[in-house]
């Protein structure tokens, strides 16, 4: 038996309060909480709110991870750097969870290789809908599917709602479970100011790994959505979300069509709202809202809606158009194959021809390549006889230059001596006494 993923809880909070209500269901959230499961949160509170923390006996260890003020993405990203588990679910410090629902998004999650992070059902603390998966309009602004800000008490988690799970283009980051890896792959991005992150991570893991969001209805949780963050709202994050938005509807008409699917059923539950008797309304809804002003406050909400709507399936009969005309060139396209085969084999008969010239001409180049090497060894064979009679040439030069250096210098000696003969003779000529006086001394100093 495979042994479950462990599962990291990342929580940021700054209120002991809140933050005990959701140790506490957390309990429950697991039929088990196995070794290595564990709860991280980035505090940042003051000191005495801390001292009021009181986890769980019965629920996954504790940790305060990080103490920095409060940023969503920022935080979370910390948190998950941290983490030890393979899973990692964000979740909202003002959540009570109910039983089995973490159980359920594991299985949800481990069982669809295609799903990358689920998202649950969110009632208020009365028991109404608060949350059941994110849309974009024609303007791409995202909206909480079914408007339940806005509808409120029409809205019953048990009532008009089908309870039906599947694919949504996102869902909102007070409860979803994703694989860590995925999550430091991607990451929360950081330049948001107050919201949208939770919306951005599901685009992003759509465009960068391929992966879809997926809204569980038995995954489930009271929110006392805003007790923590406030009703503020930054024109920046809706301008930077929009844009994101826009780009992932232009490059996945997957998401198109999904988005199209949720806005006909939204479209079905808007329906049955508007066709409900006074005597409905009064048997599903609360006292309060059976005031004369809220009555008109909310049928004033549904035209506002139903507007929104219609421009909506505008939009997507305008996106079916132009779907028709691609498939439409697409059948012409298909339709022409024997022509543009006969265009590939001429092409490759045109090939076949150059490829047969080209082996043409490397044989060619091949075989003057060859008679440049025969004639290069020639020329080399020419300058190395050029070079041996060109030295022996220089040696017998030299060998003559030696020959007559001495025969100049043999006749220069003889030349001496004939000079040396031919002045003495002249002296002798010229003083014969002298001569023969030399004479008869000589014979007179041998005897």
């Amino acid at each position: 038996m495979t042994s479950p993923p462990k599962v990291s809880c990342l929580v940021i909070s700054r209120q002991a309060q809140l933050l005990n209500g959701l140790l506490a269901s957390l309990e429950k959230a697991r039929r088990h909480w196995w070794p290595g499961d564990e709860v991280l949160c980035s505090w940042n509170g003051p000191d005495e709110e801390e001292v009021l923390i009181q986890p769980p006996t019965g629920g996954p260890p504790f940790r305060i991870a990080c103490r920095t003020p409060y940023h969503f993405a920022s935080n979370m990203n910390a948190l998950a750097e941290q983490a030890s588990g393979e899973v990692v679910v964000l979740l909202n410090d003002d959540l009570v969870i109910d039983s089995g629902s973490l159980d359920r998004a594991l299985q949800v999650l481990t069982g669809h290789r295609d799903i990358g992070l689920v998202g649950g059902r969110l009632r208020t603390p009365a028991g109404l809908l608060g949350h059941a998966g994110i849309l974009f309009n024609s303007r791409h602004l995202a909206y909480n599917r079914l408007r339940p800000e806005r509808l409120g008490a029409l809205l019953h988690p048990s009532g008009l709602e089908p309870p039906r799970s599947g694919a949504m283009p996102a869902v909102t980051g007070a409860l979803m479970a994703l694989r860590r890896e995925h999550l430091l792959q991607v990451r929360l991005r950081e330049d948001f100011h107050i919201c949208g992150e939770d919306v951005a991570l599901c685009l992003d893991l759509r465009r960068r790994l391929g992966l879809g969001s997926y809204y569980a209805t038995g995954v489930g949780a009271v929110h006392a959505e805003k007790s923590s963050r406030g009703q503020a709202l930054d024109h920046h994050d809706e301008e930077l979300l929009s844009r994101l938005i826009a780009e992932t509807r232009a490059e996945d008409p997957t998401l198109e069509a999904l988005i199209a699917r949720w806005v006909s059923e939204e479209a079905d539950v808007l329906e049955q709202l508007v066709h409900l008797d006074q005597a409905e309304l009064s048997g599903s809804i609360p006292k309060e809202s059976q005031l004369e002003a809220e009555r008109i406050q909310t049928q004033e909400a549904l035209i506002q809606t139903q507007a929104e709507l219609a421009e909506t399936q505008a939009k997507q009969v305008q996106t079916q158009a132009e779907l028709v005309e691609t498939q439409t060139k697409l059948v012409q396209v298909e339709a022409a194959p024997a022509e543009i085969q006969a265009k590939l084999v001429e092409s490759q008969a045109e090939l076949v021809e150059t490829q047969a010239k080209l082996v043409k001409i490397q044989a060619e180049l091949m075989e003057t390549q060859a008679k440049l090497v025969q004639t290069r060894a020639e020329r080399d064979r020419q300058l190395n006889s050029l070079r041996r009679l060109h030295q022996e040439t220089r040696e017998a030069l030299a060998a003559s230059e030696q020959e007559l250096q001495a025969c100049q210098h043999s006749l220069q000696t003889t030349q001496n001596e004939y000079r040396a003969v031919i002045a003495s003779r002249r002296w002798a000529l010229t003083h014969p006494w002298s001569a023969l006086v030399a004479r008869l001394r000589r014979r007179r100093s041998r005897s």
